[in-house]
Order: C-alpha cells, then structure tokens, then sequence
C-alpha cells in the first residue's frame, strides 16, 4: 500500500512535465482557441501541486526523493509555460532567464546534496516565488483567452523581485555544496544541526 501511495505522489508530480509541454507547444503555435485549453491544463498543474505533497503528508510517505522530485517538476512545468508564453510575447522574456537561473540553482545544488528540505527562509521564499509564478501563469492566460488583455507590469516586477531574491538567497547554498569537503557541510539542515549528513547519495 505504501508503495502505491509513493507511485501515485510522484505521478502527480511528475505528470507536470508532460502538461506543460502540451502548454509550450499549444502557445508557440498560438491560436486564440487553444488559450482556454492551455489556461484549463495550466490549472490542473497547480492543482497537482497542491495534492501530490497533501498525499504524501496524509499517507506517511513523504521522502527526500519525493521533494525533490516534486521541485524539479515544478521548476520544469513552470519554466516551459512562461517560455512558451514569452514566445508571444504575452511575458517578458527575461522573466524567463530569471526563472532559469534560479531553478537552475536548486535543482543543482540539490543533485549535489540529494538534500530535498531546504532551511525554512529558503523554503518560505521558494514556495512564494511558486506561487506568484503561478498566479501569473494562470492570469496571464485567462487574460489573453478572454479579454485580449495582459497582467500589469507591476506583476511582472514582483514575480521578478522573488525570483531575484530566492536566487541570492540560494547562492550560497550551491557554492557549499561544489565546495564542501565533508559530509556534515553538504547541506542547511545538517549543518545548522552540526551532525553529519544523513541524505542518501
């Protein structure tokens, strides 16, 4: 049973690479009837996001392999909707290479570490980029599909100002990860417990 329940959290992560690539293809061919399919599947992504880590938590299995998977996912779903709303210029493209820069970031750090709890600052930052990318993904897309319209700019500023403010605050943390020399620096929540890292290599 503790199998299944594992098989079905990582499929509902994992299901959002998949859906964001349909997104990424629909809008690079953009026609304004394949805006509400986009806007229905880019909801279901940030329903999933919502309920693979509840079904985790509500079974008992949740696992450093789990959150990591569950943030690359994210970091993939994410990044390839606002490319593929970049390319009709419904996003600046540049809100693109943020996102890049700083998922990029985690998920390498992470893969160095195989360390999927972050320390609470970092968590906080990173689950509030998340958010504001997605409301941004989701209004962006029920904006142009029914009104012809496109957020303000402030928000693409505050979603900016996120992602610029979780990649510094990320920095550090991948820099000790390519240059630790011990197991017991490898991660946040180790080192601040100053015990040795238990993480799966």
């Amino acid at each position: 049973m503790r199998q299944t329940d594992r098989l079905i959290a990582a499929s509902l992560s994992a299901a959002r690479i998949p859906a964001s690539v349909v997104i990424f293809v629909l809008l690079v061919s953009l026609e304004q009837r394949t805006l509400l399919p986009c806007l229905l599947i880019a909801l279901g992504i940030e329903i999933s996001d919502v309920l693979d880590g509840y079904w985790a938590r509500r079974r008992g299995v949740a696992a450093t392999s789990g959150r990591i998977l569950d943030s690359f996912s994210d970091h993939m779903s994410r990044t390839l909707v606002l490319a593929g709303l970049a390319s009709q210029s419904l996003v600046p493209i540049w809100l693109v290479g943020l996102a890049l820069l700083r998922n990029g970031i985690v998920d390498l750090s992470r893969a160095l570490t195989g360390h999927g709890v972050p320390t609470a600052p970092r968590r906080m930052l990173g689950k509030g980029k998340g958010a504001a990318e997605g409301v941004l993904i989701v209004s962006t897309l029920a904006l142009a599909a029914f009104w012809e319209a496109s957020p303000h700019p402030a928000v693409f500023v505050t979603v900016a100002a996120l992602q610029s403010l979780s990649t510094l605050l990320e920095m550090p943390h991948l820099v000790r990860a390519i240059t630790a020399a011990s197991p017991d620096v490898q991660c946040d929540e180790c080192r601040l417990k100053r015990t040795a890292c238990s993480a799966p290599r």
